[in-house]
């Protein structure tokens, strides 16, 4: 389990600090998070030397089965119950 943090303060080009321009990293959040997942993917793969398999969303690591992912899962589950609990789902 991974995260991709942005933070909203960076040094600018008199070395002051400020925050960052949030609108433009919004309307690219997919893309950036692609481009996270394929790069983190690549690492897997060159320095681990894991096999990936595609899923639906992002990937998985072939040899390791579906229901051990799930059993490690458990906040998906309780958001699942949540939503179901007021009569929504994920999709």
């Amino acid at each position: 389990h991974t995260h991709c943090v942005v933070f909203n303060a960076a040094v600018r080009d008199d070395v002051s600090t400020g925050t960052l321009l949030s609108r433009p990293l919004y309307r690219h959040k997919m893309a950036a998070g692609a481009i996270y997942q394929a790069t983190l993917a690549e690492a897997l793969v060159r320095e681990l030397g894991l096999v990936l398999t595609a899923q639906r969303h992002g990937f998985g690591v072939e040899g390791v089965p579906v229901e051990l992912s799930r059993e490690w899962s458990k906040r998906r589950e309780q958001i699942e119950q949540a939503l179901g609990a007021l009569g929504s789902s994920a999709a």
